[in-house]
């Protein structure tokens, strides 16, 4: 899943709950949300992963799409 093992980075994964085809992306304000939470409730974070299931363009119904 992981298009850069071995470095260091926050990423977000996108995962097909039906086929099970996954998308890295790293966006720098969903890292910024996680850590200005995290802070708020006084939480140390060490290492960041965040997963969304949902389903791939093939997967997706056409009205869906955008």
């Amino acid at each position: 899943g992981c298009a850069r093992p071995g470095s260091a980075h926050a990423g977000q994964f996108l995962i097909c709950g039906k086929c099970g085809a996954t998308a890295e992306i790293a966006d720098p304000g969903i890292r910024r949300a996680v850590a200005r939470g995290a802070r708020t409730v006084g939480f140390s974070v060490e290492h960041e992963t965040v997963e969304v299931t949902g389903l791939c363009p093939r997967c997706a119904p056409r009205r869906q799409r955008r």
